[in-house]
């Protein structure tokens, strides 16, 4: 932020540490890097990927941040910066256990799974409701699927095309040139419309001059 806001980097940098009277962040040096904690850092990055989880879990379900959430940590340690994690991902407690919950949200953060108890958490009718929906919208999918594998012609492409094309490069160029019309031809019909209503807004301009 410094020196583009100066008065909140001063004040920042005064409660960081003590400070003798009249020095200033203005005309301190700047300080010099020094070794890094490779373990710190892993730690930190662990505790932002577990957050994410959890706040990946509330979107999913649609949990309001507001509502606690207890976090079980499968057959694992409970994480450093347990207190960071617990107030930015709004949790009652961290927990471990050696089996996880089926009926628990789950995600998992490298190797190791975090489970998410929900029972007291989630709307169940509006998440059976959400599951039909979904299921609805696959089996349609699938029958949509099906309708074109029922098709002979569709089916049969490649079995049709072998009869005139005998070596893959042949295939390719085949195959190319029917995917090439497909997209000339969506193009062309873009740019018949797009001519025709050039045609009329010049038509419609040249009657206005001819009234006035």
């Amino acid at each position: 932020l410094h020196p583009f806001m100066p008065f909140i980097t001063e004040e920042l940098w005064q409660h960081l540490t003590e400070r003798k009277e009249g020095e200033s962040i203005m005309y301190a040096a700047m300080p010099e890097a020094g070794k890094t904690d490779e373990k710190l850092l892993v730690d930190i990055e662990l505790a932002k990927e577990i957050i994410t989880g959890v706040r990946g879990v509330r979107a999913a379900k649609n949990i309001p941040q507001k509502d606690s959430l207890s976090l079980v940590v499968i057959a694992s340690e409970i994480p450093a910066y347990r207190e960071v994690i617990t107030k930015l991902a709004n949790l009652l407690e961290i927990t471990e256990s050696a089996e996880k919950d089926s009926a628990a949200a789950s995600f998992m953060v490298g190797t190791t799974e975090f489970n998410i108890p929900l029972t007291q958490n989630i709307d169940v009718a509006a998440e059976i409701e959400r599951l039909e929906k979904e299921l609805d919208y696959l089996k349609g999918f699938l029958a949509s699927v099906m309708k074109k594998l029922s098709n002979e012609r569709f089916v049969n492409f490649d079995t049709r095309l072998s009869k005139y094309i005998q070596t893959p490069e042949m295939y390719d160029a085949a195959f190319w040139g029917v995917m090439g019309g497909v997209v000339f031809q969506g193009l062309g019909s873009q740019f018949r419309r797009l001519s025709d209503k050039l045609t009329e807004d010049k038509r419609a301009n040249n009657e206005s001059k001819q009234s006035i």
